[in-house]
């Protein structure tokens, strides 16, 4: 392999290496050759297959996942080996509190006993899959902490790590120098069953970090920086490599926050290269011997961070840590910079998130703050629900052997339990006396994402700041920005001396992880798991929660046969910057909902519906909560309903999306949905495209596509195509009643040209082009056979 040219392999970006490693694997392991070129620059955009050495799963995600797998004959002993982390049940309803974790666990047990047990039984059935219980941490920090270090490559016989993770902030592990991002479900499990994956190599955008973070600020600011001026220039589709010398400061907690917003940056991984940060972070938890072999193989390997030149890259970001303030995003995208705003009540607050909740240094400014507010007289606004919902054991027994997690109770934050909470959308209800006036406030949160009607439907802005800035805001009670600590603000006085944040972070780095305390809040979290009892049927007065997998009774998608769409309708029209969760809400069900309704009529309970998350192995319930989110504004409607409803041709009432799809099925009407720019932003939701697909929809034309979403409508059948902005007028033009047909659909190839001729109801038509959303043979050869589905259906 050309790797044995020492020149050629020096001068490669360290993310094509180490990513270049693990399709060396994949080479060995199926018996493959390829004709690698003999310039870098013809790298990029180069089809390579891969296989990954492991799958990292969500209880969320993952759980559709295990569903295929065990209604296929796929056999279970020549899978990978999986990791199902159980983060996502936990709801922070109790606060406020010492006693808001047990009770939060236990109505998390209660209410999801049936995906559980599914888990349980699952786990004896695929030998390759490990369950890792509710409290063991969450998904991102526990595969940092403790997966990927037993999985390092100690000698040079062990295959480079390489990680798909089914959530999208799986980059977090590029911090540790392993390859992994996000893919949907239906991609993993293509992985796991049917052989190697196929990417284009993408390019590579180089972030080169300059200085030093001042005193003043954190991580959290430099990533919230990063999203700001990342998606401004826009390197959507390629892989992003941190260099420069403000590495040399960066440690891996550090770098795991900026890693982990890659799918906020638009890119597909954020990558940092093996240094002495790496062995720092390695020699804690798996001992010196151990990483002096691991820094042997790297080193061997080329993948030890040296300070020469890369190429190819595709552009060059320069960024002055020296020169950078705190700041915050919102109130509706990441990426969006928080400008001058009226001051807002703050009705939430909370410090959560996979790398912000588990930021040693970050927490212990948080506490230190709100030790000093306390000593200076200042209390807690009131009416504010506060919640503590930390990603790693490890990092919560620290702050309670320090002593610091008395400070944040003081303040309000106490241990609502270890999981993703509040940064999901599962932070609860908000107390009756939290509402103030006519004012719907806002909430502050050190999550990573907070697009509109995710983190609660009652609030309509969310701010995402670090932990020191939310326990600000709760002092204020009212938010008008973030607070300079070098500033003339009033409450600038209260951030704690730098020494002192030196003295708590070195008991961090020198002192052993306070294990006892650890091993009993895992004992604690992880006591209901062990013991609690379940309807070995998973069923609910009679409704299953868990159903046979819907992939196999889809169907093959009408243009393979025909090799055209026909006189398609048209589902919904939407705008620019839709996300997963405004296609496929993860939150709570309202009882008014299609889906509430459907739960509440079949199962004969009056209690809460709980969440879509808990019922994502029932197709009848989340095909009724498909773009039902109430920030979906659907086009086609002039009298904006609350999201979920749409126009149906030669209807004029308004009708339930689910509904109208039924219909349209029933006439044999083939579906499409148009959009806007970033269609499909956000979580690496495969509900999104399984949605999409159940309700009919066989094409999804826009502006622009989110990675992640692109390859998951594919990998479900569903074409993605693009229109250019000289056409946006023309797609927006489109109503219910229009027909279009998209010809010539056997031809479907990388950027294959593709025309959209679009029959008014008066009969006169035009013709729009499109381009398909492919990248790859291997896309255009899955589209071709259907998606996933059609192999799904040989195996069931």
């Amino acid at each position: 392999m050309f790797m044995k040219n020492v020149s050629y392999w020096q001068a490669l970006p360290y993310v094509y290496r180490a990513f270049l490693w693990c399709v060396h694997n994949t080479l060995e392991h199926c018996e493959l050759t390829i004709d690698w070129p003999k310039r870098a620059e013809k790298l990029v955009g180069m089809e390579v297959p891969f296989c990954p050495t492991r799958l990292l799963l969500q209880d969320a995600s993952g759980l559709n996942l295990v569903q295929d797998l065990i209604s296929s004959t796929v056999n279970g002993s020549r899978l990978p080996p999986m990791d199902l982390v159980v983060d996502h049940g936990i709801i922070t309803e109790d606060f406020g509190n010492k006693q808001s974790a047990a009770r939060n666990r236990r109505t998390e047990m209660n209410a999801n006993h049936h995906r559980y047990r599914f888990f349980k039984d699952a786990s004896r059935i695929i030998p390759s899959l490990t369950i890792h219980p509710p409290g063991s941490g969450v998904i991102h920090q526990l595969n940092l902490e403790r997966l990927a270090p037993q999985k390092a490559s100690f000698s040079l016989d062990t295959p480079q790590d390489c990680v798909l993770g089914t959530d999208s902030h799986t980059p977090i592990i590029n911090a540790l120098g392993v390859p992994g991002w996000g893919v949907g479900a239906l991609e993993a499990l293509y992985a796991a069953c049917f052989g190697p994956v196929s990417l284009a190599i993408p390019p590579v955008t180089q972030v080169v970090l300059r200085g030093k973070l001042r005193a003043n600020c954190t991580p959290t600011d430099l990533a919230l920086h990063l999203a700001h001026r990342l998606r401004r220039i826009g390197i959507n589709g390629t892989w992003a490599e941190f260099s420069g010398p403000a590495l040399d400061y960066l440690p891996i907690a550090d770098r795991a926050v900026l890693a982990g917003m890659a799918p906020e940056y638009g890119c597909q991984m954020a990558f940092f290269p093996v240094d002495h940060c790496g062995i720092a972070f390695m020699e804690r938890i798996v001992g010196s011997v151990r990483t002096q072999r691991w820094r042997k193989v790297a080193q061997i390997r080329g993948l030890w961070r040296e300070n020469r030149p890369t190429r190819p890259v595709a552009c060059e970001i320069i960024v002055d840590l020296d020169q950078l303030k705190p700041c915050a995003s919102g109130p509706e995208y990441p990426w969006q910079r928080v400008t001058a705003i009226s001051t807002k009540p703050v009705r939430l607050a909370a410090i959560t998130s996979c790398t912000n909740g588990a930021h040693p240094r970050m927490l212990i400014r948080a506490a230190l703050l709100a030790r000093n507010a306390l000593r200076a007289g200042i209390s807690p606004a009131p009416r504010i629900k506060t919640v503590l919902a930390l990603s790693s054991t490890r990092v919560m027994a620290f702050l309670r052997e320090s002593g610091l997690a008395s400070y944040l109770e003081q303040t309000g934050f106490f241990d609502c339990g270890i999981g993703c909470g509040p940064c999901l959308g599962h932070c609860g209800s908000l107390p009756p006396e939290t509402t103030q006036g006519n004012d719907q406030g806002c909430a502050v949160i050190s999550g990573n994402r907070n697009f509109p009607g995710r983190i609660h439907p009652e609030l309509d802005a969310v701010f995402l700041a670090s932990p020191e800035q939310v326990v600000a805001a709760t002092l204020m009670g009212r938010w008008g920005g973030v607070i300079d600590p070098c500033s003339s603000h009033p409450f600038a006085r209260l951030w704690a001396e730098q020494a002192e944040v030196e003295h708590y972070q070195a008991q961090w780095n020198n002192a052993h992880i306070p294990l006892q305390t650890e091993k009993l809040l895992r004992r604690e979290a992880q006591e209901h798991w062990h013991h609690f009892r379940a309807e070995p049927s998973g069923e609910i007065q009679g409704l299953r929660k868990i159903t046979a997998s819907p992939l196999a009774d889809i169907g093959t998608p009408s243009w393979i046969k025909s090799g055209s769409l026909n006189n398609a309708g048209v589902l919904v029209k939407l705008g620019d910057g839709i996300t997963t969760d405004h296609i496929s809400p993860v939150g709570p069900i309202p009882r008014e909902s299609e889906s509430g309704r459907f739960i509440l009529m079949k199962s004969g309970l009056s209690t809460t519906p709980q969440s879509y998350a808990a019922w994502r192995a029932n197709a009848e319930v989340m095909i009724r909560g498909g773009f039902t989110s109430p920030r979906l504004h659907n086009l086609l409607l002039t009298e904006q309903p609350s999201g979920g409803y749409t126009a149906i041709r030669g209807n004029n009432h308004t009708l339930p999306i689910w509904k109208a799809a039924r219909i349209y099925r029933f006439r044999r009407v083939p579906l499409i949905v148009l959009a806007g720019k970033e269609y499909g932003a956000g979580s690496a939701r495969d509900w999104a495209a399984r949605v999409t697909r159940l309700l009919g929809v066989e094409a999804v034309i826009a502006l622009s596509f989110e990675e992640i979403h692109r390859r998951n409508l594919i990998t479900m059948g569903v074409i993605p195509l693009l229109y250019n902005q000289d056409n946006r007028h023309d797609i927006y033009a489109i109503g219910a009643e229009h027909r279009l047909t998209i010809r010539q659909l056997k031809d479907l190839a990388p950027e294959s040209r593709q025309d959209c001729i679009v029959r008014d109801p008066m009969g006169r038509t035009a013709t729009i082009p499109l381009t398909s959303a492919i990248r790859t043979e291997w896309e255009a050869n899955l589209l071709m056979r259907g998606g996933i589905p059609s192999r799904m259906e040989k195996h069931v």
